[in-house]
């Protein structure tokens, strides 16, 4: 089988799982807290939000329903909308409990964890969710504090459908939310995430074409790579946790992709593949280097403040304020 019919077979799969997906339902966006975070010359908004996925009649099991999720909005003046955006997706491992509260930096001993707070000083609205049973949508009947994804697959009977399935609809549904704000260019969407997120990072970019870039740790499969490509994705692998055939086995499948379908359109450098030798973490190196070519990509101005931060301090005293009608900034019908 060539790699162009491999394609078609993965996409006419990807096309047979969303046809399998509930109609979405009105979002029902609702503002739940709002704050503005000042870290030394950083400045932003940081929103809880609620959101609706799913309703009863689609979804038995109640934490499927609504998502909880931070949102990071930039309020520095070197910045302007409409914003680029990313999706945060946040790992598992022990860490479930903790969620999204890692990606903003809530986190301080995830330091690594924290590229939502990172990416939003850099000029990017952030939405951060909590993927099913973590975090604000943790089913204690399903998975105990201390257990980790693999808890999870038990939850294919009560959500009705297989774990992952649900986490590629949800993916999906926090590009609506993106696409839902006034603010956000919704030409420049991307993802990002690292161990369990990646792989909802590459299952929600896979899917939605809207998403143009990922930036993820962890391995991404042959079945959402090639639906991905020719799209910008760049992905590095810790080389302590992967034995070296494994990681042969996806350096392999990830050339043929760049042969295939990026280097005749010209975007072999759309796609990327780092062997970093490291254990169960989101590099800081890595990291540096992708947030630099993501602005590049999306065009923003060549300010670099990321370099000059203590990584250890994304923990700024809150000041809270008064939301000014923050639903107003959701436009239901866009």
């Amino acid at each position: 089988m060539s790699l162009q019919e491999k394609r078609e077979q993965f996409l006419k799969q990807i096309d047979d799982e969303l046809a399998g997906y509930p109609d979405p339902p009105p979002l029902e966006i609702n503002v739940v807290d709002r704050q503005y975070r000042s870290d030394r010359d950083h400045v932003y908004e940081k929103w809880k939000i609620e959101y609706r996925v799913e309703t009863e009649e689609t979804m038995p099991e109640s934490s499927g329903r609504k998502v909880r999720a931070f949102l990071l909005i930039p309020s520095d003046e070197r910045y302007a909308p409409p914003y680029p955006a990313m999706i945060a997706f946040h790992q598992c491992n022990t860490d479930c409990t903790i969620a999204k509260d890692a990606v903003v930096g809530r986190a301080v001993q995830r330091p690594d964890q924290a590229y939502g707070y990172e990416l939003v000083i850099k000029g990017f609205v952030v939405l951060a969710p909590d993927a099913i049973n973590c975090g604000e949508r943790h089913n204690p009947a399903v998975r105990q504090p201390y257990e980790n994804k693999h808890s999870h697959r038990i939850l294919s009977e009560p959500l009705g459908r297989p774990f992952w399935f649900k986490q590629a609809y949800d993916g999906i549904r926090g590009v609506d939310v993106l696409d839902a704000l006034e603010f956000v260019d919704s030409d420049r969407i991307g993802v990002i995430g690292h161990s369990m997120g990646s792989a909802q990072a590459a299952n929600a970019m896979a899917r939605d074409p809207r998403v143009r870039v990922g930036l993820v740790t962890g391995r991404v499969t042959e079945k959402n790579l090639f639906p991905i490509a020719p799209r910008y994705l760049m992905t590095v692998l810790q080389s302590l946790e992967k034995d070296a055939d494994t990681i042969e086995r996806i350096r392999c499948y990830f050339e043929e992709a760049r042969r295939e379908f990026h280097e005749p359109e010209r975007l072999s450098d759309h796609l990327s593949l780092l062997v970093q030798e490291c254990g169960h973490c989101f590099p800081f190196e890595y990291k540096l280097e992708a947030y630099s070519r993501l602005r590049i990509y999306f065009n923003l101005s060549n300010y670099n403040n990321l370099g000059n931060c203590n990584p250890k301090s994304h923990i700024a005293e809150n000041t809270p304020t008064e939301p000014k009608s923050p639903n107003s900034y959701f436009n239901p019908y866009r």
